[in-house]
């Protein structure tokens, strides 16, 4: 029993460390969220519209988004306004700290303005911005790429919420 028990804590503790990524790769026709090694969604642009799949474990199918028919809404009481869980500051504080959550693993940028005197003053300030791993260009040719890796891993987040909601008053 104690083995069974250990095992449902490691299945329900061991995702919170896999990491979440969102990818934007425009050159490459990449456009990905995923949960690594839970689940994912990605899409492939094409002439027709976007193809749309998604993967649980290590199924993968392709999903066709249905139309969603509009409802109205249930005439008489209207809802009441619920008091807030949190206060402003602690909802300020948890944006904040969710944004410093995630890490910025990749980030490319070649544009150009169209705009030959914006792209002149955007070329020196592009070439001191560039660092390790983020890159910024500006070109002349009318390239507009973006490549962007973000990554967060879940148990950063929830600590995030952990801290605001206990030890910020």
């Amino acid at each position: 029993m104690i083995w069974f028990v250990l095992a449902l804590v490691v299945l329900l503790i061991l995702p919170l460390f896999f990491p979440v990524e969102i990818e934007v790769d425009t050159k490459a026709a990449i456009y990905r969220a995923r949960w690594r090694g839970v689940v994912g969604v990605r899409v492939l642009p094409n002439e027709k519209g976007w193809h749309w799949f998604y993967q649980i474990l290590f199924f993968e199918k392709k999903w066709r988004p249905s139309k969603m028919k509009s409802t109205k809404p249930v005439s008489g009481k209207e809802p009441q306004a619920q008091k807030n869980f949190l206060t402003r500051r602690q909802i300020w504080l948890l944006i904040k700290k969710c944004v410093m959550a995630f890490q910025c693993k990749r980030l490319f940028i070649n544009w150009d303005t169209n705009d030959y005197i914006s792209n002149a003053y955007l070329y020196p300030l592009a070439h001191l911005t560039s660092k390790h791993k983020r890159s910024f260009k500006i070109n002349f040719a009318g390239k507009q790429e973006v490549d962007l890796l973000l990554q967060v891993r879940p148990i950063r987040l929830l600590l995030a919420f952990l801290a605001v909601l206990f030890f910020v008053k």
